[in-house]
């Protein structure tokens, strides 16, 4: 059996299905399922529910969380930045700095990465990683379960060194955040 991934949720389906979402008690839930259902095809109401499944999956999983209005936030794990001996989290710590952590959504993850860790990845990619090397790198820094690093990195790794470059040019100083909103597919990054 195929392991569950993140379906490839575009833009246009988001906009639609993002009123129907909602966070209650920690888990992503459509409120009006009937209503949303008038609203998108049967295969695209499959692809919401599948992503709120494994998201769901994925919070149940993780440590470290922090319950927001729409989303929850797996806070970075300490020694982010062994430079600075700053304990990362997703939070604004200094703002030469940036934030570290993984924040979910039911259409799947936005990544902070700070300065640091912003840097690390960049060389990673210059230097040719596949998705497992981005995933050894993503693991001590995030405390998030394996089907979220796996994700994230495999849509790292695909982005290759042309990310790289999009990441040298977004970044400011500040770290960077990457939004991923399938497996290996990232879809937005900018400064923090």
């Amino acid at each position: 059996m195929e392991a569950p991934s993140l379906s490839n949720v575009d833009g246009e389906l988001i906009e639609v299905a993002d009123p129907y979402i909602s966070l209650e008690e920690g888990k992503f839930v459509i409120s009006n399922e009937a209503e949303l259902k008038e609203k998108v095809s049967s295969e695209d109401y499959q692809s919401i529910t599948s992503s709120l499944n494994l998201m769901n999956d994925n919070i149940e999983k993780s440590e470290n969380l922090v319950h927001e209005e729409e989303s929850v936030t797996v806070v970075g794990s300490s020694s982010a930045n062994p430079a600075s001996n700053q304990v990362s989290t997703n939070t604004v710590t200094a703002a030469s700095q940036g934030k570290s952590g993984v924040d979910y959504y039911w259409w799947g993850y936005k990544v902070f990465f700070d300065s640091y860790q912003t840097r690390q990845i960049r060389n990673t990619l210059l230097g040719g990683a596949t998705a497992a090397g981005v995933a050894n790198q993503l693991s001590p820094w995030f405390s998030a379960p394996s089907a979220a690093i796996k994700a994230i990195s495999g849509a790292i790794a695909a982005g290759g060194t042309g990310l790289a470059g999009i990441i040298a040019s977004n970044d400011n100083g500040n770290g960077i955040w990457i939004r991923v909103t399938g497996y290996a597919v990232y879809t937005g990054i900018g400064p923090q």
